[in-house]
């Protein structure tokens, strides 16, 4: 093959692929309606083995219910106001209508007052609005907190800003018209028809789009080859007696208890399950812990692989949760003024280990403690990826995230010399791209009140001379305990030659030591990565939080979350800037 040959097909690869990206995007807001159907009533279900179950305080964090959404649905389009928005059905890309509803979840000031307390009265509840607007000279996405909940009289339009330290709330929408934006390739495709005639023996179906012999391009998953290449089986292990539960499920609730564990779920569309007032032995450890961002950015020599990012949260992680196996719950949000449901989108099993908790053997005995813990696992699929997310409760009290991506690789057109400084060669024509995938989960700590102190214990190499060896200088190693004062980015340390620690300095055992937990990388998966390189052009300003593996900053509630789908369109100038969260304030003793 002839270099300009192999060039000619290069370009034609970057524009399909370049098309298929736009295609996609067209997918976000035109999301299939093969996943709704009937609503049910949520069930309430005990476990008869339940170990130590307390009935749940009230979950001021949980979804809209399908009678709220009705009423803010039918308030927003039936009542005065000057959103302007075309009742649905009816709108069309240059007209207003309500892109998605949920809760606006209430700020931990106001919550700790009434869970913890219990004489505050019940936080209001409000919800979160975003506008499709396409009425104006400029599409724009535009977010509301409405409430209190249920409307009445009272009942208030704001523009949601107290947690967009950007100050905006609105953001362009550079995906307005997604009918337009189907017939877009089809104008490239004729500035290329002599180039897929000659390379592939026909041109795009255009102009006629019943000619059989013409190409078409469009957004598919993979084919699977039939004859056994690829094997489907089941996400989770299944046994034909399912043993009995040692959990308690609250469906109407979403309150869970196992082994001296208790938490409440709440679930958004954007970034799936959050888990809220997280308790050991009726202490709380974490009043919040979920995901915020997933961000994959590409590298690579054409101008597809070598500018591409994603966002994943921008398309939905919490809506393309599907089906799982095991005890498991349903999941429902509103898009476009519909009401949707997945079934079995939520995963709740025990596990036992292929290890145990403990064992000893001495020459009188054998001791083993059975490792036995509980999974809540979600599946997103993202695209080409499908992110399996396990939130994982030890029985010694330790917590753990796992997060894993399978499915199918994005990858590249094959060039000789030049595809392999950016990965593998993975078929005749066809090269996988080097990318880093950075996972920014949020985790609010509360050990024994909201007030911690981060504490860097470092394991240091050091030289001593002791009284049993005197006049000898021996080589060993030493605990240096150092308090993180200000809030800062922190990497892993190498050799695991420092130990990262939350704990509560106004408390302490018997013995004198304080109470804590250790953040470390998780178990089994390899340490997390934080973005190789800084800088980046298209990633902008919009995952501050990915340069490093792990920031500490003081509470507010007006930074309640560190990204927002809409930094996919304005990732220089996102409406959430993570890096003015940390601004250098002090962290000890604090609410981190």
């Amino acid at each position: 093959m002839s270099l300009q040959a192999a060039l000619t097909k290069h370009v034609v690869f970057a524009i399909i692929l370049i098309v298929i990206f736009f295609l996609s995007l067209v997918a976000f807001f035109d999301i299939s309606r093969k996943y709704s159907g009937e609503l049910r009533e949520p069930e309430l279900y005990h476990s008869k083995n339940s170990a130590s179950y307390t009935e749940p305080r009230k979950n001021v964090w949980a979804d809209l219910s399908v009678l709220e959404t009705r009423q803010l649905l039918y308030y927003l389009y039936n009542e005065p106001n000057d959103l302007n928005i075309t009742a649905p059905g009816q709108s069309n890309p240059f007209q207003n209508y309500v892109l998605s509803t949920e809760l606006l979840r209430p700020n931990k000031t106001q919550a700790l007052n009434y869970i913890d307390d219990g004489t505050s009265t019940k936080p209001p509840r409000w919800a979160h609005v975003v506008i499709f607007n396409g009425a104006g000279t400029q599409a724009t996405l535009d977010e509301y907190m409405v409430g209190p909940l249920p409307p009445t009289r009272d009942c208030e339009i704001r523009p949601l800003t107290f947690y967009h330290n950007s100050g905006r709330s609105s953001s362009p929408n550079l995906v307005p018209d997604s009918t337009s934006l189907r017939d877009w390739p089809h104008a490239i495709a004729d500035e290329i028809s002599d180039i897929t005639q000659s390379i592939l023996g026909s041109v795009i179906n255009a102009g006629n789009r019943s000619d059989p012999d013409g190409l078409e391009i469009g957004f598919r998953d993979p084919w699977i080859d039939e004859n056994g290449n690829t094997v489907s089986t089941p996400a989770e292990p299944v046994s034909k007696s399912l043993p009995k539960h040692t959990y308690t499920l609250d469906r109407e609730n979403q309150f869970v208890s196992w082994m001296g564990f208790e938490f409440y779920m709440a679930f958004s569309a954007v970034t799936g399950v959050t888990l809220y007032d997280i308790r050991f032995n009726g202490e709380r450890i974490l009043y919040e812990l979920g995901l915020q961002e997933a961000l994959s950015h590409y590298a690579g020599s054409d101008p597809v692989q070598g500018a591409a990012k994603y966002l994943d949260s921008f398309w939905g992680m919490g809506a393309k949760m599907f089906e799982l196996v095991q005890e498991y719950m349903d999941i429902q949000y509103s898009l476009r003024s519909r009401m949707y449901k997945h079934r079995n989108a939520i995963c709740l099993f025990e596990y036992t280990a292929d290890y145990p908790l403990q064992r000893h053997t001495t020459d009188s005995y054998t001791s083993i403690s059975k490792n036995t813990y509980l999974v809540l696992r979600t599946v997103a699929v993202v695209g080409n990826y499908d992110y399996t997310i396990d939130y994982v409760f030890y029985l010694d009290g330790s917590l753990e995230v796992k997060f894993r991506a399978s499915g199918f690789i994005q990858g590249a057109y094959y060039v000789p010399g030049l595809s392999e400084e950016y990965g593998h060669r993975v078929h005749s024509q066809f090269a996988s791209s080097l990318h880093d995938h950075v996972i920014n989960f949020k985790a609010d700590f509360d050990i024994l009140g909201e007030r911690n102190s981060l504490v860097s214990v470092e394991i240091e190499p050091t030289t001593v001379e002791y009284p049993w060896s005197p006049n000898e200088k021996r080589k060993t190693m030493k605990l240096n305990r150092r308090t993180v004062e200000k809030e800062v980015g922190i990497s892993w340390p190498a050799n695991s030659a420092s130990h990262l620690v939350v704990v509560n300095n106004e408390s302490a055992n018997s013995w004198g030591e304080k109470p804590g937990y250790r953040i470390m990388p998780g178990s089994g998966i390899g340490a997390p990565a934080h973005l190789t390189f800084q800088g980046s052009e298209t990633l902008g300003r919009a995952a501050e939080w990915a340069q490093k593996d792990l920031w500490v900053s003081r509470h507010k509630d007006t930074e309640a979350r560190s990204s927002t789908p809409t930094s996919n369109f304005v990732a220089d100038d996102p409406m959430i800037d993570f890096e003015k969260f940390i601004d250098g304030e002090n962290v000890v003793q604090e609410d981190l």
